[in-house]
């Protein structure tokens, strides 16, 4: 004859009817309005109690023939709720705790409940091995699973894994209140500490062959990425790593209310997750992990040293050789740019000599890499494309760089040229392929985009080796014209900068308001062009004091011309300034 399920629950829920004694004395002893703070906390806790036993003992009700998988689904719905009663339970017992010690309740309180509580231990321990089996009863069903069924067997172990380490929180909770109660937990204790410390080993191993499988997958996955295979394998992993981790740091959680150290558990919980939190200085976690890594880098050093030091001491070398040529490069093209006759500007020359400098460093950094293991191949792929994806994204770096490179090759300006470009004017005093430097007459420096260049007019003042200098003078209309010719003549000639040919034009420029203005165009060469200016102004203006040519103010004559009699007589009558008035 088949028993009835509620004979068929666990022991735990036998001693947690039990339990119910202790409340309901409280209920009979006191009076609603008598009950303390604390004693009305109790009674709280003993109707959600009663409420939750209630619901429990449903299981019971009816002699219903169930298959196996309503069979697990009642046994896991049953644990759960049975942790939820040993949780009231521990609940009930605090409350108790906070009464007087000559409270009558308290002290019937806790006698019912170390007569109930005294076996509890076992019970947990009985509900631990219980989980036990069903997840490995259910994990060796697996494979013979098929379709969805798969998938619900998955669920259903892990919501036993789940219940599992609810158990072992609950069982070290359980402690502190069996040693309120005087219940001796010595044994208890230790047990409970083999059982979680073992618990915690065992995620610690299945964490490191996560971590190795996900290792092995990545690995294969470089040599064939379509493989879809190996991506499901991938998230399975490490949908499996964040379970085990989430379970460790509740074992860990377990292990402190049981009085065992965990900073070693805990810094590698905060290595398998790879990120930086507050965790990491708690207690002696930090330690730990510096520890850890030491350790791995001295046992590889220990058996990888001598090629380690080997090829750290080729590296080395590659470096320092791929430096020397490069310095040798720089000096050997910045010989040969000087003495070549090509006509190549200052801006093509100083390209080249960084050009031939950076290649050939880039060529040692890629050996570097090469002796580190690299696979130059498929990094070189992936610059490729992540280089259409940044040129994507900078297409005004580009277009820098592409203007650089029309300015170089139809060389509009050179170093040391003065400039007009993009509204400002200096001295071009270097260029890369993105940007040209130009240093203004007040030293400042100004850093334009080539593209800004390109895109706008170009005026190079200083581009012609001969340039002409333009002035302009204007006389009084009472003034000689030939005198000021000749004055003008002798002054631009007898000045040593001034190029014989072309000759100089001085010439009657117009005939202006208040001025003759004549005109003095001489040539000089572009680094006297300043100069030249300058002496002649000055020489003109002291040769014309001397001769008394007089270099006139702006001015204006203003005729007024009445033809109505009447207006005339009226400003004769009209008294003036100097007359006086009635």
């Amino acid at each position: 004859m088949r028993l009835p399920f509620f004979l068929r629950l666990s022991p735990v829920l036998c001693f947690l009817s039990c339990c119910l004694l202790a409340p309901n004395v409280v209920a009979q002893q006191t009076d609603p309005p008598e009950l303390t703070v604390e004693e009305a906390a109790i009674v709280i806790l003993s109707k959600e109690f009663h409420r939750k036993l209630a619901h429990l003992e449903l299981y019971e009700s009816g002699a219903l023939v169930l298959s196996d998988g309503e069979e697990a689904a009642l046994q896991y719905r049953r644990d759960r709720l049975a942790l939820e009663l040993i949780s009231e339970t521990i609940a009930i017992a605090e409350a108790v705790s906070n009464l007087p010690t000559e409270n009558i309740t308290r002290q019937s309180v806790e006698k019912q409940l170390r007569e109930n509580l005294n076996d509890l231990e076992r019970k947990v321990i009985h509900m631990l091995a219980q989980h036990n089996i069903r997840i490995n009863e259910a994990t060796q069903k697996l494979p013979d699973l098929a379709g969805s069924d798969v998938f619900q067997a998955k669920a259903y172990i892990n919501s036993l894994q789940k219940l599992r380490y609810q158990t072992l929180k609950t069982m070290a909770q359980v402690i502190p209140t069996l040693d309120a109660l005087g219940i001796p937990t010595i044994a208890f204790q230790q047990q409970a500490k083999l059982i979680l410390i073992r618990q915690a080993e065992r995620l610690v191993g299945l964490l490191e062959f996560s971590a190795a499988a996900a290792s092995q997958i990545s690995n294969d996955s470089a040599v064939d990425p379509n493989d879809t295979n190996l991506v499901v394998a991938h998230s399975e992993i490490q949908n499996r790593h964040a379970r085990e981790l989430e379970q460790l740091s509740e074992i860990i959680e377990a292990l402190k209310l049981v009085g065992v150290k965990t900073d070693v558990y805990q810094a590698i919980v905060v290595k398998q997750r790879g990120v930086l939190s507050i965790d990491i200085f708690k207690g002696r976690v930090f330690q730990n992990i510096i520890r850890d890594y030491w350790g791995g880098v001295k046992g590889s050093l220990q058996e990888n040293g001598p090629n380690v030091a080997l090829k750290a001491i080729v590296i080395l070398l590659i470096f320092l050789g791929a430096r020397w040529l490069s310095a040798l490069a720089r000096r050997a093209t910045k010989a040969a740019v000087q003495r070549s006759s090509s006509g190549l500007s200052q801006l093509h020359k100083n390209v080249l000599i960084s050009i031939s400098s950076g290649v050939v460093m880039a060529v040692g950094i890629l050996l570097i890499l090469g002796q580190l293991g690299i696979s130059l191949g498929p990094m070189l792929a992936g610059l490729g494309i992540a280089g259409f994806i940044v040129g994507f994204a900078l297409q005004d770096s580009l277009a820098n760089f592409a203007a650089g490179g029309m300015i170089l090759l139809y060389k509009p300006f050179d170093v040391d040229d003065f400039v007009q470009v993009a509204g400002q004017e200096g001295l071009v005093k270097k260029m890369s392929l993105v940007s040209t430097t130009i240093n203004t007459f007040d030293n400042q420096t100004l850093i334009i985009p080539n593209n800004k260049i390109w895109g706008d007019v170009i005026k190079n003042v200083t581009a012609q080796r001969v340039r002409r200098v333009d002035l302009e003078f204007g006389v009084s209309y009472s003034s000689d014209i030939e005198q000021v010719e000749r004055i003008l003549a002798e002054v631009v000639k007898e000045h040593p900068k001034v190029l014989p040919e072309p000759e100089p034009n001085i010439r009657v420029q117009s005939l202006g308001d208040s001025s003759v203005n004549f005109i003095a165009r001489p040539w000089a060469a572009r680094e006297d062009v300043w100069n030249v200016r300058w002496d002649l102004i000055r020489a003109v203006k002291l040769r014309f004091d001397q001769e008394g040519i007089e270099i006139p103010f702006p001015q204006r004559d203003i005729h007024l011309s009445y033809s109505e009699p009447s207006i005339q007589q009226e400003l004769r009558e009209t008294p003036g300034p100097h007359q006086g008035r009635e």
